[in-house]
C-alpha cells in the first residue's frame, strides 16, 4: 500500500496485481488496502494467495492452522476476487 505499488500500477504497463496475505486479521487488513488502492487506479486485482495458511510440523506430520484459517478465502468471497489458493 505504499508509494513503490502506486508508482508501479501508475507508470508501468501492467496486466494485474496478485494480492498476497496471511489468515491473522492484520495483515488481511494490509491486504485489503492493498485491493483498495489498486481498484483506486484501475489496476485489476487477478486473486488472492493466502500464505502460511499451515504449518505442517516436520517431526510428525501433523497440520496446525497457527496464523487462523480461510482468512484469504472468505476476503475472496467478500471481495468478489477470484481466490487463487492457498
Amino acid at each position: 500500500t505504499g508509494d513503490i505499488q502506486l508508482t508501479l500500477g501508475q507508470n508501468i504497463p501492467v496486466s494485474g496485481a496478485i494480492i498476497v496475505t496471511t489468515p491473522q486479521d492484520v495483515a488481511l487488513l494490509d491486504a485489503r488496502r492493498g485491493l483498495e488502492m489498486f481498484n483506486k487506479v484501475n489496476l485489476c486485482v487477478l486473486g488472492i494467495v493466502e500464505n502460511m495458511s499451515e504449518h505442517i510440523c516436520a517431526h510428525c506430520g501433523q497440520k496446525d492452522d497457527i496464523f487462523g484459517q480461510h482468512g484469504g478465502q472468505n476476503m475472496a468471497m467478500i471481495c468478489d476476487v477470484p481466490f487463487l489458493g492457498s
